[in-house]
């Protein structure tokens, strides 16, 4: 019975005849460049490709990363400032005439409290109100706020109330 046994790593190379790890003959390759050449290591220059692939990639999804929480940012701003905006014109469209009559014709509101306790003076809000005709008045309310970016923003809400307008229609029917 034969057994194939395999060669230790202090085996002698067919090549030169000399122990692996003995010192290279004169004129010969080193043990190291010739383990390096067997064993399919990557040099320095590939490890230097990969990093830069990696770091490109790793860049593209941290540039998408923060454009998304950009994005959903200005989504909550736009969303509460509708809603800023809703809740002003629905408030004054309730008031009565004589009510309209002895508002300022220009001012500063404040939002909600809800509004205020969550995002305090983020949001600058202001209200024109002017007449237009006899029995008729232009509404104009103006919501501006900074994003992170340092960029402002503004939004407005353009209406006109008239003397029988919807206030008197909510209050005569109920």
């Amino acid at each position: 019975m034969r057994f194939i046994s395999q060669k230790s790593d202090f085996s002698l190379h067919a090549q030169d005849r000399q122990p692996r790890y003995a010192a290279p003959a004169a004129g010969g390759a080193s043990w190291k460049s010739r383990h390096a050449e067997k064993s399919g290591g990557y040099s320095l220059v590939e490890l230097m490709m990969g990093a830069v692939v990696f770091g490109l990639i790793f860049a593209g999804l941290f540039t998408g990363l923060r454009m998304g929480i950009y994005i959903i940012e200005n989504s909550r701003d736009l969303t509460q400032v509708a809603e800023i905006l809703l809740k002003e014109s629905e408030d004054i469209r309730t008031r009565t005439w004589a009510m309209l009559e002895t508002y300022p014709q220009d001012a500063a509101f404040q939002p909600d409290d809800n509004v205020s306790a969550i995002f305090g003076d983020r949001y600058t809000c202001r209200r024109e109100l002017g007449d237009r005709k006899a029995d008729q008045k232009e509404l104009i309310l103006t919501v501006s706020w900074n994003d992170s970016r340092g960029i402002a923003h503004q939004r407005r809400f353009h209406s006109y109330l008239t003397k029988e307008g919807i206030h008197d229609y909510n209050y005569r029917a109920f």
